[in-house]
């Protein structure tokens, strides 16, 4: 409980696959993920209007993830397979 590790891949409504690392995600393509070693799958019942959970963002800025992203490309070449 008090600590850990997770990789996870997940298509989002945009449409686009991420690698989610703990608290740090990065856009991935498919051919860049480890299928083959996965060990839980989830599933989406089709055509289910997901919007309404989806969380208001008009009118707001992005978080500046600049300096997260140098520490990310570090874990993200330890524990993210490519192929």
């Amino acid at each position: 409980m008090g600590g850990g590790h997770y990789v996870t891949y997940a298509k989002n409504p945009n449409n686009k696959w991420y690698c989610y690392n703990d608290s740090s995600c990065k856009e991935v393509h498919s051919e860049e993920m480890d299928t083959d070693s996965a060990y839980i799958l989830f599933y989406e019942q089709q055509a289910v209007d997901f919007s309404q959970f989806l969380p208001k963002t008009d009118g707001k800025k992005m978080a500046d993830t600049t300096s997260m992203d140098e520490d990310f490309e570090s874990d993200y070449k330890k524990y993210c397979v490519l192929q």
